[in-house]
């Protein structure tokens, strides 16, 4: 019975944006506003320009604005689908989740680890038959993450 009750027992490490806005809405709207600049500043600095030269610029900016709107809600998607939000460890086995899966609740796929290096600042990791990598920059307890993988990777080599 112990033995079910350490192999149950879930670590969880998060990555930084999930830890400063623990919602899902709250990471959304913090990648949000770092992409609506990005895609704003060239339009600002052709509105700017244009302006300088005597042009009309309304008309453009009707149009303009809301596509750049438009491609900054598709990059914070695509975002949030594809970056890493939280690993979860168990005793013998890894799940990884995305920052859309952590806003969902639902049962997390629990994978074999094959790989697992710290090399400085960076942990490789292989979950399942998927390399990650993962930096100290986004993960703060990266070297605790590293051990705890490394544990599970062992344990279930010896299982």
């Amino acid at each position: 019975m112990q033995e079910v009750a350490q192999r149950t027992k879930t670590v969880t490490f998060l990555h930084k944006t999930w830890q400063a806005w623990p919602t899902r809405s709250g990471s959304i709207a913090v990648v949000f506003a770092r992409t609506v600049p990005v895609l704003f500043l060239p339009l600002m600095v052709l509105t700017v320009v244009a302006v300088l030269e005597a042009r009309p610029v309304l008309r453009v900016l009707i149009w303009v604005c809301p596509i750049a709107l438009v491609g900054a809600s598709l990059w914070t998607r695509a975002w949030l689908l594809s970056t890493i939000g939280a690993v979860l460890v168990r005793a013998d086995a890894a799940a990884v989740l995305t920052f859309s899966e952590l806003g969902h609740k639902g049962t997390p796929v629990w994978k074999r680890l094959t790989d697992v290096t710290l090399d400085g600042e960076t942990l490789f990791a292989t979950i399942g038959r998927e390399p990650y990598q993962f930096r100290s920059t986004d993960w703060p307890r990266l070297e605790v993450m590293a051990d705890a993988l490394s544990k599970a990777r062992e344990s279930a080599r010896s299982a």
